[in-house]
């Protein structure tokens, strides 16, 4: 009897504790508080972003923004989890319905259902893998909210920061997605395991390096990510010319010295500029069309800060027969400016000291610390951030 009535108790207990709901967690993707990845200084090609094991990646797209994510015409966008079932995606577009950059040019999800009104687009239904194709027009989130059921089992990869194609050296970073995690990392291409060396903070690298990082959290562990960072490779405008010409541009960003000969255009709004660069102070032409390319370490152009005429510059970007004017003429594209009149800087040459690491700690690129009203590339936690 005793047996029955305790056998009958327990089987109450069982009965309401899988009566109660699952708590679902969020993250909330904004792109001026998102973590920079490695694209900082590329505004085309695959692009990704990730929080807490949850991962949004685009074929051809634009993270790296302050003031929007944007999907590109024609490209192939993923919501993946490593922590659990998704079950809601809200977007909260620039833009409204079927317009140019609207929630209505997400179609044909993988699976679930995609409904959209006004400037807001929902996704619903479960599953830790969801595409999304943008076939019309491109599409401009502000912001984007993840809902998922968690596995406590689950540990997310961690995310590898740095700059890759640099110049003399670059510092790479490693950032845990749950923050008891333990990562292990290997800088020799070996695959890593809990024997391998302990993240404990940024370290420099000064040639091609294949770095492979996982996490644990206990005997739980990640699977492996792995970052490849080479040494760039420097011409001069004659030999990028050269290069366009000839159809053997690499695939990849380079770094071109030059001397600017032309501003042609400044954009308040996104800080790009358009100007056109000559080998030497005195000549003319041949040169290179510098497209809406951005400041030092990717950092919009301001009025303070603007290219003029005979600024002898570093620029570092993809070669390739760039559109002006409805002429199409060689240039770069996905650009960013490494150096000006002889000082240099990028995003992998600064990091924060350890002793400089406290929570609420904000630095610029030059480790100084910075109050709230600072604007530009941030870094908190070792992590950096754009600030507009």
């Amino acid at each position: 009897m005793i047996m029955n009535k305790f056998l009958h108790l327990l089987f109450s207990v069982i009965t309401i504790f899988a009566s109660l709901p699952v708590l679902a967690d969020e993250v909330v993707f904004i792109p001026s508080e998102t973590p920079v990845s490695g694209q900082l200084s590329d505004h085309e090609g695959p692009d990704s972003v990730a929080i807490d094991g949850i991962q949004i990646a685009i074929t051809n797209g634009d993270f790296t923004n302050g003031n929007m994510y944007s999907f590109y015409q024609g490209q192939t966008t993923t919501f993946s989890s490593e922590v659990g079932v998704i079950t809601k995606i809200e977007i909260t577009s620039l833009y409204r319905d079927i317009e140019k950059g609207g929630p209505g040019h997400f179609v044909s999800p993988s699976t679930g259902t995609y409904t959209f009104s006004d400037s807001v687009g929902v996704w619903t239904g479960s599953a830790d893998r969801i595409t999304f194709q943008t076939p019309a027009a491109s599409l401009k989130a502000s912001r984007i909210v993840v809902t998922y059921t968690r596995d406590p089992n689950a540990v997310a990869k961690p995310r590898i920061n740095g700059e890759d194609r640099f110049l003399v050296r670059s510092v790479v970073s490693i950032s845990a997605q749950q923050g008891d995690a333990v990562i292990h990392y290997t800088t020799d291409g070996s695959e890593p395991d809990e024997n391998s060396a302990v993240y404990s903070g940024p370290f420099y690298i000064y040639n091609t390096v294949t770095v492979k990082a996982l996490a644990m959290r206990g005997e739980n562990k990640s699977s492996t990510v792995t970052a490849v960072y080479h040494l760039g490779e420097t011409y001069t405008v004659e030999q990028a010319i050269a290069m366009i010409a000839d159809s053997i541009a690499p695939d990849y960003p380079v770094f071109v010295e030059g001397w600017v000969q032309q501003v042609n255009s400044f954009d308040n709004f996104s800080g790009s500029m358009t100007y056109f660069i000559t080998r030497n102070r005195n000549d003319i032409e041949p040169g290179l069309r510098v497209v809406d390319g951005m400041g030092m370490a990717g950092v919009p152009f301001s009025e303070d800060t603007k290219l003029k005429n005979k600024d002898q510059v570093i620029v570092k970007g993809k070669l390739k027969p760039v559109e002006y004017f409805d002429v199409y003429e060689n240039g770069m594209s996905g650009s960013l400016l490494f150096g000006v009149n002889g000082v240099t800087t990028s995003l992998e040459q600064h990091f924060v000291p350890e002793e400089q690491k406290d929570d609420d700690a904000v630095f610029n690129l030059a480790g100084q610390r910075v109050d709230k009203t600072y604007k530009g590339i941030v870094v908190k936690k070792g992590k950096k951030y754009i600030r507009r």
